[in-house]
């Protein structure tokens, strides 16, 4: 399944917007066509690399399944991190790139949020929600809501050692939480005394995506990425001047 995809409504309204959904950010391409509520067309590959070899092939194939093509799209979005480097960056300017050539605007929803949205379909939070991101280290990116979706602080970059503490002071008094995310079990196992619900999900659901994504703030240009730490690659430096 593909989380919240069964609640979408199965009547078609014909003047809602279409949404072009795309998610590179993490271990999975996925991408859907959404009109207002309706999911039209859905469909996520696993995978770690190579995100820039099926992106497109994957737009065409939920387009056709929901048959449309480019000039139906309102609006796209995608989903701007945190996440794998590359895959982040294929996404954002395959996406871009669609958005400038067609003249539809396109927005940027944080993977955090749409994780966060998908808990709130799950499950009635009881409690504070941690959104857990595997950052591809052994320090995972985290961010609190509470339980009417709120954020609670800024997302970071939190090493394992830190986790238990975080933990505790994220936790409503008696020490209830729900987790969810990529990183869950990694960080629900720091957990000590906390009482944590582990909600399972696949990753972000690119219907999701697309919904937040209709109200969101949009552009013409692709939206910057989410990068929670400074990314690992680094200028070369300038090429020294050879004394004649």
């Amino acid at each position: 399944g593909h989380g919240l995809a069964g609640m979408a409504e199965r009547s078609i309204d014909s003047e809602a917007p279409v949404v072009l959904a795309l998610d590179t950010a993490g271990a999975a391409c996925s991408a859907a066509v959404c009109r207002g509520r309706n999911a039209l067309a859905v469909e996520r590959q696993a995978m770690r690399h190579g995100h820039a070899t099926v992106v497109l092939p994957m737009i065409q194939r939920v387009l056709e399944t929901a048959g449309l093509t480019f000039a139906d799209i309102d609006r796209y979005v995608v989903n701007r991190g945190p996440g794998g480097f590359t895959g982040l960056r294929v996404g954002l300017a395959a996406m871009g790139g669609l958005a400038l050539a067609t003249g539809r605007p396109i927005a940027g929803i944080d993977g955090f949020d749409v994780l966060a949205q998908q808990a709130r379909g799950l499950t009635p939070l009881k409690g504070p929600l941690v959104v857990a991101i595997d950052s591809r280290r052994p320090d995972p990116y985290v961010l609190v809501y509470d339980e009417t979706g709120r954020r609670r602080g800024d997302p970071r970059s939190l090493a394992r050692e830190g986790l238990a503490d975080f933990l505790r002071q994220a936790a409503v008094p008696g020490g209830r939480l729900a987790v969810i995310g990529d990183a869950a079990p990694a960080v629900a196992s720091a957990g000590g005394p906390v009482e944590i619900e582990l909600l399972p999900v696949n990753g972000p659901d690119p219907i999701v995506l697309a919904w937040l994504g209709q109200a969101a703030p949009a552009a013409l240009q692709p939206p910057t990425p989410l990068y929670i730490r400074p990314v690992d690659a680094v200028p070369a430096p300038p090429a020294r001047e050879l004394s004649p």
